[in-house]
C-alpha cells in the first residue's frame, strides 16, 4: 500500500513521525516516479485465487467493480458485517498516526479533519484516544451509507479533546463542509473504490473530487491518501493533480497483522 500526501499549494516539510517519507517536491508526477523506486505489495497478492477466500468474504464482494460507486452496495455491505468494524487496508491506530503526523500545529486556534468514506473504520476513535492538543481537534468522518454512518456515531465518542461527528454526506462535494475550513483531509481506499478504471467518467470524478479539497482546505492543507496505487489510480492522481499541489508520496511501512484484505 502507498501513502500519498497532497498539499494545498506550496509547503514545509511534512512532520512524518517515525514514517519514511520520500520526498518528491513537484508536480503529482512524482507518484509516478516513486512507483519505479519500491515495490508494492497489492492485497490480491496474498491470495491466489477466489478459491481461498472464505465464504463470508465472497458474500461481501461485488458483482462488479461498478457497484463499489452505489449506496445500495455499502448499505448492504455494512448491514451484512453487523457491528464488526471493517477495516480498509490500515487499522485505526495507524490511520490516526498518519492523520496526526499530517497535523501542522504551528497556528493557534481548533483542528478541522475530514474523514472520507469513513465506513465503520476505527479512525476517528484513534484520534479521540491519542491526540493530547494543545489545540482542541474535530474529526468529521463522512459517507453516502446511512447504515455505517448510524453504527460508527453510536460507537465512537468524543474525548475532551477530541470532537467525534458523523455525517451521511457526498465525499465528492462534501456540501456541509465549509470553505477553507479543513486541516488535513484523510481518505483510505475511497479514491480506489470509486474509480476501477482511468476512463472518461473517472477522470470527471476524480477532478469534481480535488476541486472539493481545493475549495474546503486551508492554504497548505494536506490531503492524506492511502492507495493500492494502480496504474490507473496513479494516472488519475497525475491527471487532477496539477502543478498548484504540492505531491509526496511513499511505500507504506505497514505491517501485515494491520492489513484487512478480503483475503484474510
Amino acid at each position: 500500500f502507498w501513502l500519498v500526501a497532497v498539499r494545498n499549494g506550496s509547503a514545509d516539510k511534512t512532520r512524518a513521525a517515525s514514517y519514511t517519507w520520500a520526498r518528491l517536491r513537484c508536480t503529482a508526477t512524482a507518484i509516478a516516479a516513486a512507483a519505479t523506486l519500491h515495490h508494492s505489495l497489492p492485497a490480491a497478492r496474498h491470495c491466489k485465487d477466489m478459491s481461498e477466500l472464505s465464504e463470508a468474504a465472497r458474500d461481501l464482494l461485488p458483482k462488479s467493480a461498478d457497484e463499489f460507486g452505489t449506496v445500495g452496495y455499502w448499505d448492504a455491505f455494512y448491514q451484512k458485517r453487523g457491528d464488526a468494524v471493517f477495516h480498509w487496508y490500515v487499522d485505526g491506530a495507524r490511520g490516526a498516526a498518519l492523520v496526526d503526523a499530517a497535523i501542522d500545529d504551528s497556528s493557534d486556534g481548533e483542528r478541522l479533519v475530514v474523514n472520507l468514506g469513513c465506513g465503520t473504520c476505527e479512525v476517528p476513535r484513534g484520534l479521540a484516544e491519542r491526540w493530547r492538543g494543545p489545540h482542541k481537534l474535530r474529526v468529521l468522518s463522512v459517507d453516502v451509507s446511512e447504515e455505517c454512518v448510524t453504527r460508527s456515531r453510536a460507537s465512537q465518542k468524543s474525548s475532551d479533546f477530541v470532537a467525534l461527528d458523523f455525517a451521511v454526506m457526498d465525499a465528492l462535494l462534501l456540501p456541509g463542509v465549509s470553505d477553507a475550513s479543513v486541516d488535513v483531509v484523510f481518505d483510505k481506499g475511497l479514491v480506489d473504490a470509486l474509480h476501477p478504471r482511468d476512463d472518461d467518467a473517472s477522470r470527471r470524478s476524480v477532478g469534481k473530487l480535488f476541486a472539493t479539497l481545493r475549495r474546503v482546505l486551508r492554504p497548505g492543507g494536506c490531503v492524506v491518501l492511502v492507495s493500492m496505487l494502480q496504474g490507473h489510480v496513479r494516472s488519475l492522481l497525475e491527471n487532477a493533480c496539477n502543478s498548484q499541489w504540492s505531491v509526496d508520496a511513499a511505500p507504506a511501512s505497514t505491517e501485515r497483522a494491520t492489513l484487512v484484505p478480503f483475503c484474510l
